[in-house]
């Protein structure tokens, strides 16, 4: 009698491990066994990488596949720049040898070293939120929204920003091209579209408790906020 020849598809999965110092793989093979002879043929490896931050992608490579392609392809579907891949005894991979050649097998689980995003250069404290300014000259912000926390709506405008300063409730930042954009609590420094004009050349800017007030190049002070506190100047204008 005849024995049908059938294909079964196994797959074999295994915890990802943490490393505290490199984003980690977890290799996910599945194997094509034939059941007449019990050979096997590798047919594609399941890679998903995580990173430490919970962000986690899955691409599919053959084991005929170099190892630079695997980190191509992953970074390209994180959307971080993968320097190199590492073995589990934490060895650089050759990025031109095959999954194959580099014995990966199922479970296997790698490291990969990330270039390094954006530090935080300085942060800055209202009474209830942080903003902390970016090496790449943008800004982060955390805490109570109206206080300034949540600066997500301007992040198109917050680019190239030089300085920042805070009153009790609002963030102000000075950009290259030395206009401002303010944020949070909208009668304590948090809005100047009112003199947005005039908020260009800024040298300078000082906070008292919920008021701004900018200096310009030509010696000129433009102030907004909380009348009580500076935020309006107008009545020594002229002086």
């Amino acid at each position: 009698m005849q024995v049908p020849v059938k294909a079964v598809l196994k797959q074999h999965v295994t915890l990802t491990a943490e490393n505290r110092h490199s984003q980690m793989i977890r290799v996910v093979s599945r194997v094509k066994v034939c059941q007449c002879c019990s050979n096997f043929q590798a047919m594609v490896l399941a890679v998903s990488v995580a990173l430490l931050s919970g962000q986690c992608v899955s691409v599919e490579v053959t084991d005929e596949a170099s190892i630079n392609e695997v980190r191509q392809v992953a970074q390209a579907k994180m959307g971080r720049t993968l320097i190199a891949l590492l073995s589990p005894f934490g060895v650089q991979l050759d990025p031109i040898s095959t999954v194959a050649q580099s014995g990966l097998q199922d479970g296997t689980v790698l490291g990969a070293i990330a270039k390094a995003g954006p530090k935080l250069q300085h942060v800055f404290a209202s009474m209830q939120a942080f903003a902390a300014l970016r090496s790449d000259r943008r800004v982060v912000t955390w805490g109570k929204a109206s206080h300034g926390g949540d600066s997500r709506h301007l992040a198109q405008k917050l680019v190239d920003v030089r300085e920042i300063y805070s009153t009790e409730a609002a963030f102000a930042a000075v950009l290259g091209d030395r206009t401002v954009v303010t944020w949070g609590h909208q009668e304590q420094g948090g809005d100047c579209r009112e003199i947005a004009d005039e908020l260009v050349q800024v040298r300078d800017i000082a906070a008292s408790g919920k008021a701004f007030a900018a200096v310009r190049y030509d010696g000129t002070v433009v102030s907004w906020g909380h009348p009580e506190y500076g935020g309006d100047s107008s009545a020594v204008k002229d002086r």
